[in-house]
């Protein structure tokens, strides 16, 4: 039994010149990705003098407090560590009872607000002659990225118990000790040995697998690279190779390192590149090398994918990368030496502006729809005493009949006509007198006789009471005739006074879709698609790419809104000479597809056709001789750059994200607003700066959508009309 249940407190400031102190430790102080450490905390106390030694020196109704950043319930980006709730509640689970405890940062319990306490396993360690008490606990992490993670200070404030007064009163002093904090130092691996295919992870077991998404093409035509790198490694420092650096890699393609796209997969990720033969034959894309640091050997290890094998055959695109033979200066130039646009797509994938409805729909009506519950949820809990006050009113009538059934006394009647004033009329007390009875019946509107025979029932009943034998039955019938003579007044005053309203919010958000629904490929848009495609890839002259521009705006009147399609005849009409139109063509590409290479690369070059002066001389030049260097984008691309970077659908998906946000923090700022500010914040930030850019996007592709028949061809496919 604790010693300070039977003696007082007596505060003294002579005890051990440091009866207490604090340390915050690491096993580890410099360490790699992915290797595990621990950090301990441990306070030290003097243990009291002999006879008292075995009694811990911790007072059970002054607990002290420990306060440290790292025991906080947050997670510590780049660290992935265990929970450190279950820990808590376990320790806050185990200091119930007359035991000592601590406090730990400002956790209180959600009712009252009264700190939380906590019990730490001790242990006795012998330092420098003394049995100290140490109470520690150890928490378990694993970097998941490099930096320095720092974990403290932490600091301990409270009292100790430093000894017992021969008339058996505790001596307490009041302490504060700080632990300096630890700096962990996640490096990464050695410089030495690095080989310049390293991808950043650590670990061992790398497998990387590598493939073209179809093995016949033509030249210059776009293949999709995917190299899938897995195994044993640590994933959040994985990070795409730079292929256009293996030399033996771009000796027969060509590789865009700047559009690569990462997936997460199962032990691993999946990287995607766009590349084009530029030679024409049986090629074999060489093996990619890649490398990671093995721990265990404390070396770079290299693994290398299987070779590709590619059929790819000549082509007759004037858009294609490089020559096969130098057969027509129309037909075949080289890129490196006359500006060239990107070629043209033979994608039919579906590129829709908006995402589907089912994904946005619930997103934007979730968020208000869980708010308005939980406000109404609050509400109703602060108003509980009223709603049981009015329950006990809507139900006084029936009890009190119920009673007044089966009352054969006088004194069974009097009490439930009381009890019945009493629930009715919100009234305090249960013991009304009849004068009282009949001033409050008044004062709620009841008639002046109605009241009267209320008071004069009570009156006789209360006289009955004291004359032995009196029977209540007549009485009680009596009553139940004035109970319901008296709900009928009450209920004649209520629906002659003021109505009571209730303010019903009810928040609905409606998505008007301004984009065409995305049409699947009937045969008669599909053979529509090829013949397009087939006079792009034979046209020579300005004519013929007019003519293969007019085939693809035929699809846009039909209907088809694909990015693909809008790309193409962009660059059809980059190639016919009309740098206005190409520009409005390949800006509704760009809000289907974001801003590809492709796309970038055509827009400079249609801007720069646009700025370049008129030709001279009076035979026309054959395209694509007469293509201007290419020029810089609007300052908008940059200033705005989420807005052209991407697609409208992922803008919109970010603003839906940003609306659920922000209603996520409007729901926690009902309980706790200063975490919820930060949500707030950030999820205003999203919806304003996406939904903005996604709003805009889509009133441009209304305008340009009702303008287009007469802005860019004919609505017969005639002639260009800008």
């Amino acid at each position: 039994m604790s010693i300070m249940s039977i003696i007082s407190i007596m505060p003294s400031s002579t005890a051990f010149a440091q009866p207490v102190s604090v340390t915050v430790r690491s096993d580890r102080d410099r360490i790699l990705v992915d290797d595990p450490f621990r950090i301990t905390f441990a306070i030290a106390i003097a243990p009291i003098q002999p006879p008292y030694h075995d009694i811990e020196p911790i007072h059970i109704n002054r607990p002290p407090r420990i306060d440290a950043d790292f025991l906080n319930i947050a997670d510590i980006k780049g660290l992935q560590q265990l929970d450190i709730q279950p820990v808590l509640e376990s320790r806050a689970k185990a200091a119930f009872g007359r035991q000592s405890s601590f406090l730990i940062n400002h956790y209180s319990d959600n009712f009252f607000g009264n700190p939380i306490r906590f019990r730490l396993d001790s242990v006795r360690e012998n330092r420098g002659g003394t049995n100290f008490w140490v109470y520690a606990l150890t928490f378990n992490y694993t970097p998941l990225a490099e930096g320095d993670y720092t974990f403290g200070p932490m600091t301990f404030t409270g009292t100790v118990i430093t000894g017992v007064t021969p008339d058996q009163k505790a001596r307490i002093e009041e302490i504060v000790a700080v632990a300096p904090a630890v700096t962990i130092r996640v490096t990464p691996p050695p410089e030495t040995g690095r080989p310049a295919w390293f991808i950043g992870a650590v670990g061992s077991n790398l497998t990387a697998h590598a493939g073209f998404d179809t093995g016949v093409c033509k030249v210059g035509d776009p293949l999709t690279l995917t190299l899938d790198l897995t195994g044993a490694v640590s994933l959040s420092n994985l990070r795409p190779p730079l292929l256009a650096q293996q030399e033996e890699l771009t000796r027969d393609f060509r590789i865009y390192d700047d559009n690569v796209t990462t997936t997460a997969i199962e032990s691993g990720k999946r990287f995607t590149w766009r590349v084009r033969p530029i030679h024409s034959g049986t090629l074999e894309f060489p093996p990619i090398r890649v490398a990671c640091y093995n721990k265990a050997l404390k070396t770079y290890q290299t693994v290398l994918t299987q070779p590709i094998p590619v059929q790819a055959r000549a082509t007759t695109q004037v858009v294609s990368d490089a020559p096969d033979t130098p057969g027509s200066a129309s037909l075949f130039l080289h890129s490196d030496n006359i500006p060239m646009p990107a070629a043209a797509t033979l994608s039919d994938a579906p590129s829709p502006l908006l995402p589907p409805a089912r994904l946005l729909l619930p997103l934007f009506l979730s968020g208000p729809a869980v708010l308005l519950l939980a406000v109404t949820g609050r509400s109703l809990w602060r108003r509980r005493g009223a709603l049981r006050l009015a329950r006990r009113r809507h139900r006084a009538a029936s009890r009190a009949r119920r009673r007044l059934a089966d009352a054969t006394a006088p004194d069974v009647a009097a009490a439930a006509l009381r009890d019945y004033l009493t629930d009715r009329l919100a009234a305090t007390g249960h013991s009304l007198t009849p004068p009282e009875a009949s001033r409050l019946l008044l004062d709620h509107g009841v008639p002046a006789r109605q009241a009267d025979a209320f008071r004069s029932l009570l009156e006789r009943l209360d006289e009955a009471i004291y004359r032995p034998g009196s029977d209540g039955g007549g009485a009680a019938e009596e009553a139940s005739t004035l109970i319901e003579t008296t709900e009928t007044a009450l209920d004649g005053r209520r629906r002659s006074g003021q109505h009571v309203s209730i303010l019903s919010i009810v928040a609905i958000i409606s998505i008007i879709s301004i984009s065409s629904p995305v049409r699947a490929f009937e045969t008669s848009s599909a053979f529509g698609w090829e013949r397009a495609n087939a006079r792009f890839a034979t046209a020579r002259l300005p004519a013929d790419f007019l003519e293969a521009a007019q085939s693809y705006n035929r699809l846009v009147l039909d209907g088809d809104t694909r990015g693909a399609l809008f790309y193409n005849l962009g660059t059809a009409l980059l190639l016919a000479g009309d740098a206005p139109n190409a520009i409005a063509a390949l800006d509704r590409a760009d809000r289907r597809l974001g801003a590809t290479p492709a796309t970038r690369a055509n827009l400079r070059l249609a801007y720069g056709q646009l700025e370049a002066p008129p030709a001279t001389g009076d035979a026309p030049q054959a395209l694509p001789l007469s293509l201007a260097p290419p020029a810089l984008l609007p300052w908008t691309h940059t200033a705005f750059f989420w807005h052209y970077e991407f697609p409208c659908r992922h803008r919109a998906a970010a603003a839906a994200v940003g609306w659920t946000i922000l209603f996520a923090g409007l729901l926690i700022r009902l309980f706790r607003p200063v975490a919820a500010r930060p949500l707030v914040w950030a999820g205003l930030m999203l919806f304003a700066i996406f939904g903005t850019s996604a709003a805009i996007t889509l009133l441009q592709e209304y305008r340009d959508s009702r303008s287009w028949p007469t802005r860019v061809f004919t609505s017969d496919g005639g002639e260009v009309a800008s």
